[in-house]
């Protein structure tokens, strides 16, 4: 009886305590937030609108955002992209944002802050230039790198997407069809609730440029940890030690 009630406790479930969309884009849905270039906000629980206290920081350099209304920049259905972030069609993609001197590379650094310590999140994102022609030597090449976490973070890529350690590369001139998405979970934020994702042009040698476009959207979660099981068995084990105890010891009535 006491394995049973024990063993019960292993299937306790860690909780998402809420989701948070940011999008390059036309705003399909008032519940997500489009920050970019150099911009700053909070964050809004998607499930309900709320204002949440995580905040969002995008620092740019030779990045600019434009209007591609003449390519498709969507995802093909059944891939992790469209799932993840057309499924609930909460965006618009037709901005990308895109090198603004392709001899250089841009880069931009996504920072969130005002995390709960003692949380975990996950984090995905994904790009797409839509140009068919975008492909083998002509690929254009982002890549993206955690950074300021106090653990190491799972992969939670998309299969067929480059990794190597803390970063990932995917086709971001033509993603279209693989509808590939980075993404990492279990991310425990530093000390200060913070964590950052670098997002940069890859050099491609054979067309000897940065030509890359930057993230088109993103996804967190902040998952709540669950109870820790050793510690809820052992208050559970005292309880039923203390049954036993009265089971052994019972009450003496006098006449």
């Amino acid at each position: 009886m006491l394995a049973i009630l024990v063993l019960g406790l292993i299937s306790v479930q860690a909780q998402v305590a809420w989701t948070a969309f940011n999008g390059i884009g036309y705003s399909v849905s008032s519940n997500a937030t489009y920050w970019d270039n150099d911009n700053q906000g909070a964050l809004k629980n998607f499930a309900t609108g709320e204002t949440l206290a995580a905040r969002v920081t995008l620092t740019e350099t030779n990045i600019v955002t434009y209007l591609s209304s003449s390519l498709d920049l969507s995802y093909a259905e059944g891939t992790d992209a469209h799932t993840r972030f057309m499924g609930s069609n909460w965006i618009n993609p037709t901005f990308v944002q895109s090198y603004d001197d392709s001899s250089i590379p841009f880069e931009q650094v996504i920072t969130f802050s005002n995390l709960n310590p003692n949380w975990t999140y996950e984090f995905f994102a994904t790009s797409n230039r839509g140009g068919s022609a975008y492909v083998g030597d002509a690929s254009r090449s982002t890549r993206f790198t955690i950074q300021g976490t106090s653990n190491t973070p799972g992969n939670a890529h998309s299969s067929g997407v480059e990794i190597t350690g803390s970063s990932a590369v995917i086709n971001s001139g033509y993603n279209s069809i693989t509808g590939h998405v980075i993404g990492w979970d279990n991310i425990a934020p530093a000390a200060d609730g913070t964590f950052t994702v670098s997002v940069a042009s890859v050099y491609n040698p054979i067309s000897d440029d940065y030509k890359a476009y930057s993230f088109q959207m993103f996804q967190i979660n902040a998952v709540v940890p669950e109870p820790t099981t050793a510690a809820t068995g052992l208050g559970l084990l005292a309880l039923v030690a203390a049954g036993l105890r009265r089971r052994r010891h019972p009450k003496t009535h006098h006449l």
